[in-house]
C-alpha cells in the first residue's frame, strides 16, 4: 500500500486486491453479504416497460408492440395496472389501445 499525490494535489491510496481482501477479512466482511432476492415477474415486467410507457417519442406501432408484450406477460402474472395507466395517459398512445385498456380495466 502506498500514498500517491494526483496532479490536483489530492492524496490517494493505492493498494492491491490482496491487501484489500486482507483488510476485509480482518474486519469480518467476508461472507457477510446477504443474497439478493429474485425479482417478481411483475417487477421484471415493470422494469422492462416503464420508460417505454412514459416516452413521448413512440409511434402507434411501438405502442401496439408494448401493449401486446404487457398483455402476453400478464398471462403469467398479475396485470401491472401502473404500466397500463402510463400507456393510457400518454398523449402519443393511439385511441384504439386506450379503448382496449379501458375495457380491460373497467369492463365493457
Amino acid at each position: 500500500m502506498k500514498i500517491t499525490k494526483t496532479a490536483s494535489g489530492k492524496q490517494t491510496i493505492k493498494m492491491s486486491k490482496k491487501e484489500w481482501e486482507s483488510i476485509g477479512k480482518r474486519a469480518g466482511w467476508e461472507g457477510s453479504l446477504t443474497p439478493v432476492p429474485e425479482p417478481s415477474p411483475n417487477d421484471v415486467l415493470r422494469n422492462r416497460f416503464w420508460d417505454h410507457t412514459k416516452s413521448t417519442n413512440l409511434s402507434g406501432e411501438h405502442f401496439k408492440t408494448i401493449f401486446d408484450a404487457i398483455i402476453e406477460q400478464a398471462e403469467t402474472t398479475d396485470l401491472p395496472k401502473d404500466l397500463l395507466f402510463n400507456l393510457m395517459n400518454n398523449p402519443q398512445c393511439p385511441i384504439e389501445i386506450k379503448m382496449q385498456i379501458q375495457k380491460m380495466t373497467f369492463g365493457e
